[in-house]
């Protein structure tokens, strides 16, 4: 019948369509589509919360692990002083050193006595030298010189005296932390508060206390009588003297 409609419709130049109508039991939406067990369906219910807090889960560590790139104000530029500051701030809490044994101290000091004494012995011979010197160069130049060899010598003497003891006590311990007795010894010198030297403190120290210190011999004899190890130059100067 539908051929007989559709030539027909091609005679008469029209055309025609047989629509099948849908039924229930062919069309049905779950046609061809095997049914779903209940218990399935209640495990699928119970997976699903679980499914979420994993992936909550998930988020949470992702978030922590997430470095938020924020942009970082410049860093101050600190000056010398500052830094120093800084530094011995931070030595100060990590700060664990032992105070230097009194023998080690005495045998240090004696040691840069040995030094101090051989120093201004070899420099003595250089003073007739230099004077020759001058005075070879102000009778060239017919200039007057009105001091005598002896003068000369004596204030040259004392002048090296000073300059050797502040050359290998006050400079080597201001900008080494130690003299050559006590690099020996492997001790070396410290302030209270921080790790590094003052220069005038040093030479405080070294010029005017320790002296004090070893021609009264009680402020030397001090070390061996207190927790810190420290004699009466130490006390006066506020310095340790700690092993290396």
């Amino acid at each position: 019948m539908v051929d007989q409609k559709n030539k027909s419709a091609k005679n008469s130049g029209d055309w025609t369509f047989d629509v099948k109508v849908p039924t229930p039991e062919s069309d049905a939406p779950d046609a061809g589509i095997p049914e779903i067990p209940v218990d399935a369906v209640k495990e699928a219910k119970n997976v699903k919360p679980f499914l979420q807090r994993a992936k909550e889960n998930q988020e949470k560590k992702r978030h922590q692990n997430f470095e938020f790139e924020v942009d970082s104000p410049p860093k101050e530029t600190l000056t010398r002083r500052q830094l120093a500051e800084k530094l011995n701030e931070e030595e100060r809490v990590r700060d664990v050193f032992h105070y230097a044994h009194p023998i080690k101290r005495a045998l240090a000091m004696f040691l840069d006595m040995l030094a101090y004494l051989a120093s201004v012995y070899f420099t003595k011979f250089f003073l007739f030298p230099l004077y020759s010197l001058v005075v070879f160069f102000t009778d060239k130049y017919k200039l007057d010189f009105p001091v005598t060899e002896e003068t000369f010598l004596e204030y040259g003497f004392w002048f090296l005296v000073v300059f050797n003891y502040f050359l290998l006590f006050a400079v080597g311990t201001a900008f080494y932390n130690r003299t050559i007795g006590k690099k020996f010894l492997g001790i070396f010198v410290r302030e209270e508060e921080r790790f590094s030297l003052s220069i005038t403190n040093m030479i405080t120290r070294e010029m005017i206390f320790k002296p004090l210190s070893i021609l009264s011999v009680v402020g030397v004899s001090m070390m061996f009588f207190n927790n810190k190890k420290q004699s009466l130059h130490d006390r006066l100067a506020k310095t340790l003297v700690i092993e290396d």
